[in-house]
Parts: C-alpha cells; sequence; structure tokens
C-alpha cells in the first residue's frame, strides 16, 4: 500500500492582513506554507475546521471559490471521516492511500 507523503509548514502570525473577504484568519501560500492568526488557537474546533481549509488549498492548488477546491475539500472530509467512522480504529492516524482517491497528484517538495 503506497501512502501520500504530503508536508506543509505551519506558522503562526499575531497578525494578518484583510483580503477581500474580509478578516482573514489563514492562509495558505506555496512559498509560505499554511499561516495561522495565533487567536485562532484558542478554540480547537475553529483552528482545525481552518487547517483543513488551508490544507485543501495545498494539496489542490486551487483558489477559493472554484469548484476544483470544492470538489477537493469534500473528498478531503469523506477521507477523514470515513477514517474516523471505522468501528476498529487503534489510532487517529489519518492514511491517504492511493484507494483513497486524492483528486491532486501529491506536491513535490524541493
Amino acid at each position: 500500500m503506497t501512502c501520500f507523503n504530503i508536508k506543509v509548514q505551519i506558522r503562526i502570525s499575531e497578525t494578518m492582513r484583510n483580503n477581500d473577504f474580509g478578516n482573514t484568519l489563514g492562509v495558505y501560500s506555496p512559498k509560505d506554507g499554511i499561516i495561522v492568526k495565533r487567536s485562532k488557537l484558542n478554540s480547537k474546533k475553529s483552528f482545525l475546521g481552518m487547517l483543513i481549509h488551508e490544507f485543501t488549498h495545498h494539496i489542490s492548488g486551487a483558489n477559493d471559490h472554484t469548484r476544483e477546491f470544492e470538489n477537493q475539500l469534500t473528498e478531503f472530509l469523506g477521507i477523514l471521516l470515513a477514517n474516523q467512522a471505522e468501528p476498529n480504529s487503534k489510532n487517529s492516524t489519518i492514511d491517504l492511500t492511493e484507494n483513497d482517491y486524492i483528486q491532486s497528484p501529491p506536491i513535490e517538495q524541493k
């Protein structure tokens, strides 16, 4: 079984620039990875939701409000939920295998 080894740097910032959509709390860029506003760490649920969103940008390469991004996010959430729904799961790791049908190919790290 082949696993995708997908890595991205996560940085914490005290401040973030606003964008066209309002108050930015997280952002992804191929150069800098995922950047999270420190206040996002106050809520586990909010932080993990934002992390999934930004990580989807990383694996898909797609922008917000595009069909490609929405399709990849839906696929990724399905994989996460299927993994958590396993009744005999002995750990909480997430194994993204070829059988999980990731739409985007693995990203090569330089």
